[in-house]
């Protein structure tokens, strides 16, 4: 699960370098990340129900992980925001 967590934080900072270099607007950069995120659980489905079903799958170490990739996510989107 953590290595999950750290291809989709790879992706999305891979993503969102690249929609910056080409000066995308804040917007494209959300839609830039919500395609990273369709991909990546098309490509990784029981992966990413895993990763962000909760339940059993959520406590512990998973839990731990959801909060830190959602506190990293947070940080770009106001980041994001704060250059737009």
């Amino acid at each position: 699960m953590a290595d999950g967590f750290g291809e989709l934080a790879r992706l999305l900072s891979q993503a969102r370098g690249e929609a910056l270099e080409r000066d995308a607007p804040w917007w494209e950069l959300v839609q830039v990340a919500v395609r990273v995120y369709c991909h990546f659980a098309e490509r990784n489905r029981e992966l990413f129900q895993v990763m962000f079903t909760g339940g059993q799958a959520g406590r512990g170490l998973g839990r731990e992980l959801q909060e830190q990739f959602a506190e990293a996510l947070a940080a770009q989107l106001t980041e994001t925001r704060a250059s737009a």
